[in-house]
């Protein structure tokens, strides 16, 4: 789980990018959860640029999978 601001969207961008040009890794499933409770907005932009590269969500989508109201790919 990462903050929603662009440091630290930044820093995990780098990561998932490393990683997807690996041979090792770069099929391997990874999944991004961005904290939105204090910038919605913001968050949103995070995980669309994060999703590019690995499965993102937001903590809102976690939250409410969790209780029941299914799952919503990004």
């Amino acid at each position: 789980m990462i903050s929603c601001h662009r440091n630290a969207s930044s820093s995990e961008f780098y990561k998932l990018v490393d990683l997807r040009n690996n041979v090792l890794t770069a099929s391997m499933p990874i999944v991004v959860v961005v904290d939105d409770r204090l910038l919605l907005e913001q968050a949103d932009r995070e995980v669309a640029v994060i999703g590019q590269y690995a499965e993102a969500w937001s903590m809102r989508k976690l939250i409410e999978a969790a209780a029941g109201g299914g799952l919503t790919w990004h």
